[in-house]
């Protein structure tokens, strides 16, 4: 095939329009993160405690909300998990359940308005409002340090201050782009998440050192 064997790509040229593209994935990333008040964090950084049971049969999402609404067990979110008989249950940093209260909870509460639905709890994780602040501390000072030692290291490699600074923009630039689509998705940020934008972090910077190799050998 023509495309496999022809290699010579005219990236730079195609430069006018991958940076229209990339203003305006990040603008509208923006503009729903300040909509929404910012990134849609997880329990992992906010704290609550999530419980996901399994309705077997399926019940209705809607109801289900109600009920659990109606029940003022401080529900913040309900969804399916995976398939419609999985259910995953968010409730609030505030309200606290405990371990043994809220699994007998939750799921008696769907079983006494479901009868016909079997219900049985899969799993509960909570995680206190003081532990998700320090997370969420420890996220933000993370990728801060990471930043300032790359422009370190990159400044040092190169002799040019300039290489450090074009290298974090694009690192910006690729984090903003994610987290604007993560946004505008309605997904959470949550360790793994951030994982993987550290990761993202990680393959940018590698792009970005080949890069500049090549630049500082014509230079």
């Amino acid at each position: 095939m023509q495309f496999l064997t022809n290699t010579n790509f005219d990236f730079v040229g195609k430069r006018r329009a991958a940076a229209v593209l990339s203003v305006v994935v990040i603008l509208a990333g923006i503009v729903s993160l300040v909509m929404h008040g910012g990134p849609n964090l997880s329990i992992d950084f906010r704290g609550g405690q999530i419980v996901e049971v399994r309705c077997e049969p399926a019940i209705d999402l809607s109801a289900a909300r109600a009920v659990l609404v109606d029940a003022n067990v401080g529900v913040q979110q309900v969804q399916h998990f995976g398939s419609d008989e999985e259910l995953l249950i968010y409730l609030e940093a505030g309200v606290d359940l405990g371990v043994d209260q809220g699994t007998r909870t939750i799921p008696q509460i769907l079983a006494d308005a479901f009868p016909e639905s079997d219900v049985e709890l899969r799993r509960e994780e909570k995680v206190g409002p003081k532990i998700g602040k320090e997370l969420r501390t420890g996220a933000i000072n993370s990728v801060v340090v990471a930043l300032a030692l790359i422009m370190l290291y990159i400044t040092i490699r190169f002799a040019h201050f300039q290489f450090a600074l074009g290298a974090v923009v694009a690192l910006i630039h690729d984090v903003l782009i994610t987290l604007g689509l993560f946004s505008l998705l309605g997904k959470e940020i949550s360790l793994v998440i951030l994982a993987a934008f550290l990761t993202i972090i990680g393959y940018s910077l590698n792009d970005t050192i080949v890069v500049f190799d090549r630049i500082r050998e014509n230079m």
